[in-house]
């Protein structure tokens, strides 16, 4: 994966999206590289999430984030939420990308807060998603629904409420 990932190529042979954050010290003109995201965009066929989704309004795509991180010395100034800003930006400019979703690692808590912070929704519980080493770990299913799509439980909703409206 990582040596294609370098050639900009993704999993399954897909284009990638990438950004970079940079600090420059202005008095030496040096480059550190502060933080960097990974994303990549998928046909909604290739998702295995993809029941979240009303049947009648899927999206022909969605963008999984495939990794983000910063330096220690980088975090908590804003770096990590313009990186994910730029990917959302690159994920709404295709009009049927409905979704920026990611994998977060159960007990992983700046994470999970950082993605709530950053208006993503919990989805759901993935038991047993990761495995490190010999251990087998919880995650969750963040994601940010886009272009006017919405996950099955919002359009329910929506559906009730009309429902519910036309009744009265």
């Amino acid at each position: 994966f990582y040596c294609n990932a370098v050639r900009g190529i993704g999993l399954r042979g897909g284009k990638l999206f990438s950004s970079i954050a940079v600090e420059v010290d202005c008095a030496t003109e040096k480059e550190e590289i502060a933080g960097f995201i990974l994303a990549q965009l998928f046909s909604v066929d290739e998702m295995e999430d993809k029941d979240i989704f009303p049947s009648h309004k899927e999206p022909k795509e969605v963008m999984y984030i495939l990794t983000l991180g910063l330096r220690q010395k980088h975090r908590r100034r804003g770096l990590a939420s313009l990186l994910v800003e730029r990917c959302q930006f690159a994920a709404e400019m295709d009009p049927q990308c409905g979704l920026l979703y990611l994998h977060v690692i159960h007990n992983n808590a700046a994470a999970l807060n950082f993605y709530t912070v950053n208006n993503f929704a919990k989805i759901r519980d993935l038991p047993d998603f990761y495995r490190i080493g010999n251990e087998y770990h919880n995650a969750y299913l963040y994601a940010k629904f886009l272009n006017n799509f919405k996950s099955i439980t919002s359009a329910d909703d929506e559906s009730i409420a009309g429902l519910v409206s036309a009744l009265a």
